[in-house]
């Protein structure tokens, strides 16, 4: 069972938002996405609230370097999740609380998307210092799956990707979501 979080409005209260939709008499606000590119090529699912990439059995290690900000770091764990501020409030927020860190959720009309390495693996010849961050604006991270199993992106966990090892993946932010507001 859900508990639709992201939902603006209760099924009682969409019986009385309907009538203003028909007439075009309603109100939106701007939700963040993501775009997609893998190997060059332009996913046409957007993202509204997580992206994961990992192995697709998730016992497996997940391998891959990323690039935000400047900075590269080759990384192994059991996957990096992306979210956006509509996402904040789910399996990144769960993430987090695994890694005892504390971070509230934030805006999702705000044009930033944070990431993290889940279940990392920290041993004497590696140790994540880009377990966790963000990027905002025109900036974008970029993934190459280093997995030798069978990687995947997960997109809102609703469609699955599979990726090959060297996969090149890129996110940046995309055009905005509109979402009826549930009052005008």
């Amino acid at each position: 069972m859900s508990e639709g979080k992201l939902t603006n409005f209760t099924l009682n209260e969409f019986e009385k938002i309907l009538p203003r939709i028909l007439n075009n008499s309603f109100e939106t606000e701007p939700w963040t996405r993501l775009d997609i590119e893998i190997d060059g090529k332009t996913i046409d699912k957007q993202c509204v609230s997580e992206i994961f990439i990992g192995e697709e059995v998730r016992y497996n290690m997940s391998r891959h370097l990323i690039k935000v900000n400047g900075k590269q770091e080759e990384q192994k764990g059991s996957g990096i999740l992306i979210t956006t501020g509509a996402g904040s409030t789910g399996w990144y927020e769960s993430a987090l609380r695994y890694r005892k860190t504390k971070e509230e959720p934030f805006s999702k009309d705000k044009k930033e998307a944070r990431f993290v390495l889940t279940e990392p693996f920290s041993g004497r010849l590696s140790k994540s210092k880009m377990a966790q961050g963000s990027f905002k604006g025109k900036e974008n991270i970029e993934i190459i799956s280093l997995s030798d199993s069978q990687a995947v992106l997960s997109i809102d966990s609703l469609e699955i990707i599979k990726l090959r090892e060297g996969s090149k993946i890129k996110i940046k932010f995309g055009e905005d979501l509109k979402v009826i507001k549930s009052k005008k």
